[in-house]
């Protein structure tokens, strides 16, 4: 059960969409509002991912990778955002591990294949992102990839 990584694809729109929804009302179950999780989450998710991922793959200024098994299951998706003119870099978005997945090393493996396939000056610039302090499993992934705190809150 070792998926691979590859480039998104359309078909992949929906695998994502459920994994961000599960794993969001998951992690962010003790610090926010169900109604927010249960009820308004889901449909931001599916507007965003809409606007994501098009029918040729990921939007111009996106790229996503998804591990997916040998029988064709998405175990998980990185998404990094490239902005020419953001300061801090390349912006990870979103880095999520599907439940049964965990402690395969795919976010790791997400990460770093994101980054590979990142072309340019990006790279050169770094990578910023954003977590909430309660998200400890998050957290504990970032700082074994040498991520460094911008600020504590």
């Amino acid at each position: 059960m070792h998926p691979s990584i590859r480039p998104v694809r359309a078909e992949d729109r929906a695998a994502i969409v459920d994994i961000h929804v599960r794993q969001s009302q998951r992690i962010y179950a003790h610090f926010l509002p169900p109604a927010y999780l249960f009820e308004v989450m889901p449909d931001e998710k599916r507007i965003l991912w809409a606007a994501r991922i098009l029918a040729e793959g990921a939007a111009p200024d996106i790229l996503i990778r998804v591990a997916e098994t040998a029988e064709g299951e998405i175990a998980g998706f990185a998404c990094f955002v490239l902005k020419p003119d953001d300061p801090w870099g390349i912006y990870l978005h979103n880095l999520y591990v599907d439940t049964p997945f965990a402690g395969l090393g795919l976010g790791r493996k997400l990460f770093q294949a994101g980054l590979m396939d990142i072309s340019g000056d990006f790279g050169a610039r770094g990578v910023h992102l954003t977590a909430f302090a309660q998200n400890h499993p998050a957290c504990a992934l970032y700082a074994r990839l040498g991520a460094q705190s911008a600020s504590a809150g």
